[in-house]
């Protein structure tokens, strides 16, 4: 069997440590490490090149990505890619798509999640985390196998529609740790090992129950916000609606007002009215007041009181307007003379 390990870099990181240790200690399989970005300098290599492990390893993502025909080339027999971590599944993700016969298997190393909320990301961040953990159940939901290393792990796969998780936990090579000097010494320490975890577990389960509720308190709470600005905004595109429905009646209202009141002066002209808006409309709408008492006097024989009163009546209709020297038709006045006579024209 061929495996072909993707990992993001060759740091010495906590699942870079779990990748190499399982490295170290398999069997009867031919084994190549792909690294997606360059390695700091506290790294995995020569731990690698002293176990006779080959690996490639490129200088950025990019480069990787503009490389992958040299990859499904070089690796064309690999049976199984073994991806670690996000840009892992995605190079993985694409790797399958070419070659179809590479089964895929990701080991998740957290509750994605939960650690994205953590961070409490804003803006651009944000956007980019979303993206990210969609992407990241799209991977391990089409994986031949996801691979968790906890039972927290294996749940968080299973919310988001996991069906092929299983939970492997951490290897642990006890050939690091000394001996126990005694059968005794050592069944009394794992004794007390046990009850540490046990009491450890459940102050962690405690601490997962309250975060979980946590979150459910917040996003029952962003649910209600939203609901709320929902019913708000409804509320106020209603009252434009209304808003415009009575501006656009008004309208109609003043325009059917401006037209009754204009008949209904013009009903309540008088003939000497009549005399003096006809002069205006055969003269000139601004006219020396004298003056024009001279030509009501001389055209229609009209009685200098009786054309100062009637003067009087059409300014207090708001047809004339009075300055002292000039007697001038107002806007108002200007469209009843206009009614009146210039269809007679």
């Amino acid at each position: 069997m061929k495996i072909l390990y993707i990992l993001t870099n060759l740091n010495r990181s906590a699942p870079n440590t779990v990748i190499m240790n399982i490295i170290k200690n398999i069997h009867n399989s031919d084994v190549f490490i792909l690294s997606l970005n360059k390695s700091q300098d506290d790294n995995y290599k020569k731990l690698l090149e002293r176990n006779d492990i080959k690996y490639i390893e490129y200088q950025s993502f990019k480069k990787a990505f503009l490389n992958i025909n040299k990859v499904l080339t070089q690796f064309k027999d690999i049976d199984i890619l073994h991806l670690n971590g996000y840009h892992p599944n995605i190079y993985g993700f694409i790797l399958k798509k070419f070659n179809n016969s590479y089964k895929l298997i990701s080991t998740c190393h957290s509750v994605e999640d939960q650690e994205a909320k953590s961070h409490n990301f804003k803006g651009l961040s944000y956007f980019k985390t979303v993206v990210r953990l969609y992407l990241q159940k799209k991977f391990y939901s089409s994986h031949s196998r996801a691979i968790a290393v906890s039972n927290q792990v294996e749940e968080y796969l299973n919310s988001i529609g996991c069906t092929n998780a299983m939970t492997i936990y951490n290897g642990v090579e006890y050939d690091r740790f000394p001996k126990l000097s005694s059968k005794k010494s050592n069944k009394d320490s794992l004794d007390s090992s046990f009850d540490n975890r046990v009491k450890e577990a459940n102050e962690r389960l405690d601490l997962e129950l309250h975060s979980a509720n946590s979150v459910i308190v917040d996003k029952a709470t962003e649910i209600e916000n939203l609901q709320q600005q929902i019913v708000t905004l409804t509320k106020e595109k209603e009252n434009l609606q209304k808003s415009k429905e009575i501006k656009n009646s008004s309208n109609k209202v003043n325009n059917k007002e401006e037209t009754i009141s204009l008949d209904t002066i013009i009903q309540t002209l008088n003939d000497d009215e009549k005399i003096v808006l006809e002069t205006f409309f055969q003269n000139d709408s601004n006219m020396d007041k004298n003056k024009f008492k001279n030509i009501l006097l001389d055209i229609k024989k009209m009685q200098k009181v009786t054309s100062e009163k009637t003067i009087q009546s059409l300014i207090s209709k708001r047809i004339l307007e009075d300055n002292s020297l000039y007697v001038i038709l107002t806007g108002f006045g200007l469209e009843i003379v206009d009614k009146l006579f210039r269809g007679n024209i």
